[in-house]
Parts: C-alpha cells; sequence; structure tokens
C-alpha cells in the first residue's frame, strides 16, 4: 500500500490521550489484550512474589536449573516477600544438591 506514517499525536501531546500514529487517511492505535484472563494482574502478582530472582541468581550454578510454578500458584493475599525469600534460600541452599543426582531426563 505504501504508506508511511506521517504524525504521532500521541507523542505530540503527552497528556491527552490521542491515537498512537497517523498513516495517510488511517488511524493507528496500539493495544494489547490479555490471552489468558487476567493476565496482567496475575503476571503483576507473579513478579511481587518472584520477581528478579532470575537476574539475581542466573550465574549461581554450573547447571540449568528451571522452576515451573503453576499459573494460579501466585494468589492475592499471599506473603509474597516471604515466598521470594524462601525461593531465593532453595535455589541456593538446596538445589545445588540436584546436580549430584541422577535425574530422569538423563540417559
Amino acid at each position: 500500500m505504501g504508506l508511511q506514517v506521517g504524525r504521532w499525536p500521541d507523542e505530540e501531546t503527552r497528556d491527552s490521550k490521542d491515537i498512537d500514529a497517523e498513516a495517510g487517511d488511517f488511524a493507528i492505535e496500539h493495544t494489547s489484550i490479555d490471552t489468558i484472563a487476567n493476565q496482567r494482574r496475575d503476571s503483576a502478582w507473579f513478579k511481587g512474589a518472584v520477581g528478579c530472582l532470575e537476574g539475581e541468581l542466573h550465574c549461581e550454578h554450573p547447571f540449568r536449573l528451571v522452576v515451573t510454578l503453576p499459573y494460579e500458584g501466585i494468589q492475592l493475599g499471599q506473603q509474597w516477600a516471604k515466598i521470594k525469600a524462601a525461593l531465593h534460600s532453595w535455589i541456593l541452599n538446596q538445589s545445588p544438591d540436584l546436580s549430584k543426582k541422577k535425574t530422569w531426563c538423563q540417559a
């Protein structure tokens, strides 16, 4: 079609809710939609409970460690700081022993 963005109204007027861009006769509005019910809310809860642990601990082990939490495992009303502290402690203190054990996925 050969369209190019000619204006960025939301950047011109940051205190209003203008459209994101204009290209010819078309208005462009970027929108995101949760693919899972309450996805943004639950993501915020997850970050509150375990946020930054991956970045903090990514070099702690000479082996790959994957921890999977069920989607509904983090709920409102839990003491997220205590969950994070317990998980942090387990990763540092107990999970290194896992490398000494033969696991189901080893041949």
